[in-house]
């Protein structure tokens, strides 16, 4: 312990190692990448890396860290970090609307411009020596798509505010030192600075980043007349999603560099730094793996992590391990951290209200009906309508049906939005229902999850949220089309053994009625306004069509929404989705049969 005073009050006394402080920072899954974290947008492992990084931030997360970032010294006193932060996305949601109107106050009445794709983040950081210093770090983080502001940026932007606090508990050196008589010097100090990131993605696969660190610089002196700031960080990264190469699944390799600038009291140099790293999955995608370099002390990383997944839950547990040789120090670190996942529902994020959501079904079916489907590009600068038919049709041959439709005069003068004319006779339509995803439709129509790319080319569709009730166009090929049409096929003769079955109910119910005695005054009348449960004594089934979902079914046939689940289970769907197809049969059971 007595080196480490040495250390520690030499600096105080005039080697300014405060400015050191705060600069091993990060985490344990990025510091397995050779901490080449800036482009990667991985919610709140990205915070201290890059302030946009938790912008598409589609679940809660919670992140417990501990690792020992120098070996032990003499007395087997060591230093240690720990780590506890929270990452959640905003939400219109009930349970989290308050934030909403907290930011409502804050943003004078346009929160949804300002939080509407985004998330936020608090994150404390603890670096210390047992009963002897210190290092906190608070951090709370604002990370936001920009998309929603400018349509096709393709960019999202973050802000961290930051209070630093360090100090050191009370030793008889620090208590008869002349300047902490005179109240010169404090056993502790705190200061604030501020962060700020962007990333662009140049495309589907390739991510550019950029951040400034500390751009209010936060003075951490403890000197009442001194002023020793955080070192700032100019930093820049690339990302590359490789996708799935031979065995290797979700392969990523990213790259950064940062520019660290010190003051003037500072003995050490600016550098520039150089970041390098690559991770994998395996088995399934629950193991992963990386490793790294980064020229600050040459340090080499190597990392390992468990993904599980609690069976038919959204909950999702994420063990990191991380190993860090810096071949300049014998200081070998090792950081673990346990995260738990909560994957939302799709609805959580959509701000559309149901009279969008049926104006935007309403303008797709009537192009439908009238033979067509449109695509709407947002045009480029150098676009001409030759490029653009050779994007869409793969043939440079429809520049003139392109013009016609769009009533071009002078190709000069392309408009910013245009429509894409395509035959709907090679397309089909699908209401999404409840627990759809972009790769559960892919499944379900084309019998792969991966082949997302022909639905999100003619609807616009990010990431996988979806809004239940919203119509898609779906390509199809002849094969697909006439399995289609049989399906349409089926549920129309189903649809005429209903209305029949229906219409038959209807007579017996009004010949029982002519044989009922009049009600006495006594006797309760249902409200006119309630269906009561139907209860028919027999199963029937009910096979599923476009624009069916559990709750719709169960009010069709028990007169209320309240049975959906009770009559998934009796179906055998399995939470939390209880997913339903186009063509599945389902069992109707008697009312009194399925609240057994």
């Amino acid at each position: 312990m007595r080196l480490i005073m040495i250390i520690l009050i030499s600096g105080i006394l005039g080697l300014n190692l405060s400015a050191a402080s705060f600069e091993d920072i990060g985490s344990v899954r990025a510091r397995g990448m050779g901490d080449a974290f800036e482009s990667i947008s991985a919610g709140i492992d990205s915070v201290h890396y890059n302030p946009a990084g938790t912008a598409y931030l589609d679940s809660l997360q919670v992140l417990t860290e501990y690792g020992k970032p120098a070996a032990f010294f003499d007395d087997e006193s060591s230093f240690n970090s720990m780590h506890f932060g929270v990452s959640c996305p905003f939400s219109r949601q009930p349970y989290l609307v308050w934030l909403n109107y907290l930011f409502k106050g804050l943003t004078i009445g346009n929160e949804d411009k300002v939080v509407r794709d985004g998330s936020f983040s608090f994150i404390f950081h603890d670096f210390f020596v047992y009963e002897f210093m210190h290092e906190f770090l608070f951090t709370m983080n604002i990370g936001k798509s920009l998309n929603n502001l400018f349509e096709g940026a393709n960019m999202a932007a973050g802000i961290n505010f930051n209070i630093f606090n360090q100090g050191f508990y009370m030793t008889k050196d620090l208590e008869q030192h002349p300047d902490y008589i005179n109240k010169k010097l404090s056993d502790s100090s705190t200061g604030f600075g501020v962060d700020v990131g962007m990333t662009y993605d140049f495309s589907k696969f390739i991510r550019l980043s950029v951040v400034m660190a500390n751009i209010i610089k936060p003075n951490i002196s403890f000197f009442s007349d001194a002023k020793e700031y955080v070192n700032q960080q100019m930093r820049a990264g690339l990302a590359w999603q490789l996708g799935d190469i031979w065995y290797l699944q979700d392969l990523l390799a990213s790259i950064g560099l940062a520019q660290i600038s010190r003051d003037p009291e500072d003995i050490r140099k600016s550098e520039t730094v150089y970041k390098a790293g690559v991770e994998m999955w395996q088995w399934k995608r629950r193991i992963g793996f990386r490793m790294g370099f980064k020229t600050l002390l040459n340090v080499f990383s190597t990392g390992v992590s468990y993904k599980q997944k609690i069976k038919n839950t959204p909950h999702h547990i994420i063990f990191h391990y991380a190993f860090n040789y810096p071949f300049k120090s014998a200081n070998i670190k090792n950081y673990f951290s346990l995260n738990y996942q909560f994957d939302f529902p799709n609805h959580f994020f959509d701000y559309r209200t149901a009279g969008d959501i049926d104006k935007q079904n309403k303008e797709i079916m009537d192009n439908f009906n009238k033979g067509m489907v449109i695509v709407k590009y947002k045009t480029l600068p150098n676009d001409n309508l030759f490029n653009i038919s050779l994007i869409h049709y793969g043939t440079p041959g429809q520049a003139e049906l392109l013009k016609k439709h769009n009533k071009i005069e002078e190709e000069k003068e392309l408009p910013d939005i245009m429509e894409v004319p395509f035959d709907a006779k090679a397309f089909g339509t699908y209401r999404i229902q409840p627990g759809d995803t972009v790769e559960s439709i892919s499944e379900k129509f084309y019998g792969a999850p991966d082949k997302t790319d022909k639905i999100r080319k003619f609807n616009k569709v990010e990431f996988s949220k979806l809004r239940e009730g919203r119509i898609l166009v779906l390509p199809m090929s002849e094969e697909e089309r006439k399995t289609w049409e049989e399906l349409e096929k089926e549920r129309e003769e189903q649809r005429k053994i209903e209305e029949e079955e229906r219409r038959k109910r209807e007579e017996e119910e009004k010949a029982k009625m002519k044989e009922v005695a009049p009600i006495k005054e006594e006797t309760k009348v249902p409200d006119a306004g309630v269906k009561e449960p139907e209860k028919t004594g027999e199963e029937k089934i009910h096979v599923i069509e476009a624009g069916d979902n559990l709750y719709k079914i169960s009010s069709k046939y028990y007169g209320s929404t309240k049975y959906w689940q009770k009559l998934a289970e009796y179906n055998g769907l399995k939470p939390p989705n209880y997913n339903i197809r186009l063509g599945m049969k389902l069992k109707i059971p008697d009312l009194s049969e399925l609240e057994k």
